[in-house]
């Protein structure tokens, strides 16, 4: 469930729930250019999960209404105006897409050339490539 009232533009909605998500993130992070930007329903988006890494997001889509083209159109519009990214990536969990009778979708870069990326967390520096998930290194 998205709203208790009936919702007239659904999209509109969506994007005032990514920037009031994005303006929380900016007054909470800090030492960090990567971090969870959006957090499903804590967000009141639910079946949306956005990850920032430095100049890289990564997005999962975990419901039929998130997956409509016009929901992912108004994703990849908020996300890339607010944020600036060089590049958006697709994860996807093929399970979870098959639980929720999604269609099938491969992992892949939406937006942008590249799918890696250098982030710091604490001072420390990171390479992330968002095509291989969690298996990362720390750069000297």
């Amino acid at each position: 469930m998205i709203s208790p009232n009936k919702v007239e533009d659904l999209p509109g909605l969506l994007r005032k729930r990514i920037q009031a998500a994005i303006s929380y993130r900016e007054q909470v992070v800090r030492e960090s250019d990567a971090y969870r930007v959006i957090f499903s329903e804590a967000d009141f988006i639910p079946g949306l999960i956005v990850d920032r890494y430095n100049d890289l997001l990564s997005f999962q889509v975990l419901t039929q209404a998130m997956d409509t083209e016009p929901l992912r159109q108004a994703i990849l519009s908020e996300l890339g105006e607010r944020l600036k990214p060089a590049a958006i990536v697709e994860r996807v969990d093929p399970r979870v897409r098959e639980l929720e009778q999604l269609p099938a979708r491969a992992s892949g870069l939406v937006q942008g050339e590249k799918a890696n990326t250098v982030f710091s967390m604490n001072g420390v520096r990171f390479h992330f490539d968002a095509l291989l998930g969690q298996k990362n290194r720390r750069l000297p």
